[in-house]
């Protein structure tokens, strides 16, 4: 998928992040793109704009994931 690396998403939150839930994060973040985007797929090399709404969208994702207001 490679939404973002580990490495970004560590750099965006400024912390170390465990690599299994990343990776379901950018499953989250993966559907929630997909859903606002309407496609089916999204692309291998997603331009910048996409890349920044996902980048945001894991670190909301990662500090809460039960979406706790």
């Amino acid at each position: 998928m490679a939404l973002f690396t580990n490495e970004e998403l560590e750099a965006w939150l400024q912390y170390r992040v465990n690599a299994p839930t990343a990776a379901i994060v950018e499953q989250v973040v993966a559907g929630w793109l997909s859903s606002a985007t309407n496609l089916a797929s999204l692309p291998a090399a997603p331009p910048p704009a996409l890349k920044a709404w996902a980048i945001e969208l894991a670190g909301i994702a990662y500090e809460n994931p039960t979406s706790m207001s």
